[in-house]
């Protein structure tokens, strides 16, 4: 007896566990080329500029921000102060 009242009460309680908010932002798949890319990060930022079929390219430097319109086919490479890419992504 104790036992089904235990588990009925267990599945009482799982019924009320309220269901995960949705995140503000749905899941957008990456199409840029940002993963072949990642073997830049380290050297010149100038040396984005010269590599062919990489469109849309954002160069962001520091202090500066990416442009909000979310595209999945935009590369954003993030460069510092000495030119030097830090980072590659999508957006």
């Amino acid at each position: 007896m104790r036992f089904t009242l235990l588990i009925t009460g267990a599945l009482v309680c799982a019924g009320c566990t309220p269901a995960a908010a949705p995140s503000g932002r749905a899941a957008v798949p990456e199409t840029c080329e940002a993963a072949r890319l990642q073997t830049l990060v380290g050297q010149n930022v100038r040396t984005m500029g010269a590599l062919p079929n990489v469109h849309p390219l954002q160069l962001i430097g520091p202090g500066a921000e990416p442009v909000q319109a979310l595209r999945p086919d935009r590369t954003h490479a993030y460069f510092d102060a000495d030119g030097v890419v830090v980072s590659v992504a999508c957006g």
